[in-house]
């Protein structure tokens, strides 16, 4: 029951989860370089899962012209995007969230909005930019967007309560939550675990669902794995809002927790084969800890010297496009990526219309100047209101309620 999906990762692109049988297919983004890998190394041969044919589309927006300063308060809490008072949610859509933001009020310093710009494997080409150097908080942050919530913390309760709301209010019902086990964290941030207790607590009060997506650690083994969805099972797994569903053509697996596995491809098949394999010595088949496990093949190298692989949103044509291609294949479950990365730009989260600032590394080169943030248009929510049209079609072609 592992199944794989595909991250290529593309300038501000946004793209969604198409996810038939269990086999999930999806292009990501922020400034990385595109080289899919297409091996015999696998998990497990995507063929063998592949019922329907899967289409997909990348998503993105352009850089406009106007130049103008325009700063709002960190935490400011944008107005109800919709009219409808109590809407429902569908838990075959999720988003991929993620809790690594930090600034100096709620955690003693910038985390992640900070981030530093990274080196091209080229040394000829990552010498024509600033690598190494920072983005300076609050309005130079690493990310092409700015949030209309500012440089938040993702653990101010105010945001996370914000967030609930426009998640619920797009129609998503379920977040796959970046994750790293008790104490480890990615190089610009926190530990993550200790975000998921109040998250799960927001998520149900508003009938949202948390699933994890188990991102790369240091020493991350199968059998790590293994271990850490015990973890996330016996310390989450009787939450409310803690995910679960059954396979969609296996009566006998019902009830399972769902789990996500970034860079999935970094450990061998054959170690996957003994953790997931129904006869694997360390076998969860069967077992209090089995559970539907979505791997991930996918391409590294991204940055700030990857324009070439930037495509536009087009005003959201290309998101409703993916959208409308995701519902031709009548998928199971439909994950969008994402909510929140705001580094990659594929984020729905509402974004301001218009910011500049001025920086010290323009287009990530050692040249000072005024950069214009990209924007959804005119409309901050304009992903959120499209979201939850689209999410009331596939409930209307698909009965998926």
């Amino acid at each position: 029951m592992f199944r794989m999906f595909i991250r290529r990762r593309r300038i501000c692109a946004l793209a969604l989860t198409i996810v038939c049988f269990g086999f999930a297919l999806y292009y990501h983004s922020f400034k990385q370089r595109i080289q899919v890998k297409e091996s015999a190394q696998n998990i497990i041969p995507l063929t063998k899962y592949v019922e329907k044919e899967l289409i997909s589309a990348s998503n993105v927006s352009h850089v406009g012209d106007q130049k103008r300063d325009q700063r709002i308060p960190m935490q400011t809490v944008p107005p109800n995007p919709f009219k409808k008072s109590n809407p429902s949610v569908n838990y075959n859509v999720h988003a991929f969230y993620y809790t690594w933001y930090g600034n100096p009020k709620n955690d003693g310093k910038y985390l992640h909005w900070n981030h530093r710009l990274l080196p091209h494997w080229e040394k000829r080409v990552s010498n024509m930019y600033a690598t190494g150097q920072r983005h300076q908080p609050p309005d130079d942050i690493g990310a092409n967007f700015y949030p209309v919530l500012g440089a938040y913390s993702s653990l101010d309760p105010e945001v996370i309560t914000t967030h609930m709301h426009q998640i619920k209010q797009s129609g998503i019902g379920v977040l796959a939550l970046s994750w790293y086990p008790a104490q480890k964290a990615d190089d610009e941030g926190k530990p993550a675990d200790q975000y998921v207790s109040i998250l799960l607590s927001k998520a149900a009060e508003h009938n949202i669902k948390i699933c994890f997506h188990i991102e790369p650690y240091k020493g991350r083994t199968a059998q790590s794995v293994g271990d850490d969805i015990k973890y996330i099972n016996n310390k989450y797994g009787n939450h409310p809002a803690f995910y679960k569903t059954n396979h969609p053509h296996k009566p006998d697996k019902s009830n399972l927790p769902l789990i996500y596995i970034y860079d999935s491809y970094q450990i061998l098949p054959d170690d996957w084969k003994i953790l997931l394999g129904e006869d694997g010595s360390t076998s969860i088949r069967g077992t209090k800890n089995d559970a539907i496990v979505i791997g991930l093949l996918v391409e590294k190298k991204h940055r700030p010297w990857n324009g070439g692989n930037t495509k536009h949103r087009d005003n959201g044509a290309y998101y409703e496009n993916e959208w409308q291609s995701a519902l031709q294949v009548q998928p199971n479950f439909v994950s969008i990526t994402s909510f929140n990365e705001w580094h990659e730009g594929t984020q729905i989260e509402p974004a301001l219309s218009q910011k500049t600032v001025s920086v010290e590394f323009l287009h990530g080169k050692r040249q000072r100047g005024t950069f214009l943030y990209l924007s959804y248009g005119n409309d901050p929510n304009l992903y959120l209101d499209l979201t939850k049209t689209w999410v009331e079609q596939f409930e209307k072609l698909s009965g998926n309620q």
